[in-house]
């Protein structure tokens, strides 16, 4: 159990807060009834609230008080899959009127003694989260949690400016990870206007169509994660290697293998090479393409995965790379994927695909150089994100559970 610091005290949640249940679907009314919108379990995520698409639900008028939301409720999901297990946000009346559905709880918080942002934090904390999982009905891949057992929840509860102090903390970082999503956004948008002034269009109808084959050497890798006494130690590149990076670089974690001699020299990815998946699960999936950005220390291609290695003079890789992710381009390989549950490309599907090139290497090089460019920007947003989340998760285990203290100025609050 926490060892709670002077001044906080552990309560169970329905002391300090009135829990509302929400209304349940397909009731039959006799009387008089409205249309009024409601929330769903896919409307409250892990820390937002989607409300992309709000649906309706008809009640009786009389439902509507007991059932509405008020400004800053604290919305909670009952369960479903575990990630929806407890995940919330506060209702920030985005709408004049709204409901909720009976498999999420509002949580309406005492003012005097809770900040309804603090046991939001709180609630999605990992201590929050361990709580939901211990207490919770569970199966497979499904977990619950009752009205009874969120009254229960062990709240940990600081003087109530300090619990202001550690909402307005954890906030700081809640608003760059949503400044830094939008940024990304516009890299976003960005590209894909790029693509379209660069790659395709009026600009591409004056480019010669040339083969794969003819461009590439097309190497496909039959290396598995099999370890092989006596073999070679190399380090693998393997098919999520690709399928999650636009680049594949010296730094990323590749897990350790093992070929032979011969294996070493035939598939040994070298700069600039642009590696494609050749299986896949989906058709969608096929031909995904990530390119070789750095000279690489002892990293081998791994099974399900193709190399296209550039013929100097003919092809730049980075440039190809961004080709084949072009719609009409990536669709073509969609299309020659064989397979009912699992497909793939075949050599000559992969080496007669034909894709439009500009004849000078030059302008593939500037063109590349322009979209690489705004790849990069997006991937070190990307990771700058993935740092702010988790300093956030080491604040919250700290600051919700009285590990860390904050100082709070004689009469705040």
């Amino acid at each position: 159990m926490i060892e709670l610091p002077p001044g906080w005290q552990r309560i169970s949640l329905h002391e300090v807060a009135h829990i509302q249940t929400g209304i349940a679907k397909g009731k039959t009314y006799t009387s008089d009834t409205v249309d009024v919108p409601y929330l769903r379990v896919a409307n409250v995520q892990d820390g937002y609230l989607d409300l992309s698409e709000i649906k309706h639900i008809t009640v009786s008028p009389d439902e509507i008080e007991r059932y509405r939301l008020q400004h800053e409720d604290v919305l909670l999901t009952e369960g479903g899959d575990f990630d929806k297990l407890g995940r919330g946000d506060v209702w920030r009346s985005p709408l004049p009127l709204c409901m909720h559905q009976n498999h999420i709880f509002a949580v309406r918080a005492n003012r005097v003694e809770l900040d309804p942002y603090f046991l939001a934090y709180q609630t999605a904390s990992p201590y929050g989260r361990a709580y939901f999982l211990s207490a919770s009905k569970q199966s497979t891949n499904l977990a619950s949690i009752n009205l009874t057992q969120l009254k229960e929840y062990p709240l940990l509860l600081p003087p109530l400016p300090e619990q202001r102090a550690i909402a307005a903390i954890l906030s700081t970082w809640d608003e760059a990870i949503t400044l830094t999503g939008r940024l990304i956004d516009a890299l976003k948008r960005r590209k894909a206007a790029l693509m379209q002034l660069l790659l395709t269009g009026e600009v591409r109808s004056q480019w010669d169509v040339v083969s794969l084959g003819d461009i590439t050497r097309i190497i496909v890798s039959n290396v598995d994660k099999v370890t092989e006494d006596g073999e070679l130690l190399v380090r693998l590149c393997n098919y999520m290697d690709v399928y999650r990076n636009n680049q594949v670089v010296n730094s990323m974690s590749f897990m350790d293998g093992t070929v032979t001699a011969s294996e070493l020299a035939r598939f040994a990815l070298q700069k600039h090479d642009v590696i494609i998946t050749k299986d896949s699960e989906t058709p969608e999936d096929i031909a995904q393409a990530s390119v070789v950005a750095d000279d690489l220390d002892n990293v081998v291609c791994g099974y399900h995965l193709a190399i296209l290695r550039p013929i100097d003079g003919r092809i730049y890789g980075p440039f190809l790379r961004e080709l084949l992710m072009t719609p009409d381009v990536h669709h073509q390989f969609i299309a020659r994927a064989n397979g009912a549950t699992r497909y793939g490309l075949t050599y000559s599907a992969i080496s007669t695909a034909e894709i439009p090139l500009p004849s000078e290497i030059n302008d593939q090089i500037r063109i590349a150089n322009v979209l690489v460019t705004n790849n990069e920007w997006i991937e070190s947003l990307n990771y700058y994100i993935r740092l702010l989340k988790t300093q956030k998760r080491g604040l919250m285990q700290q600051l919700l559970t009285g590990t860390m203290r904050v100082q709070v100025q004689d009469g705040e609050g």
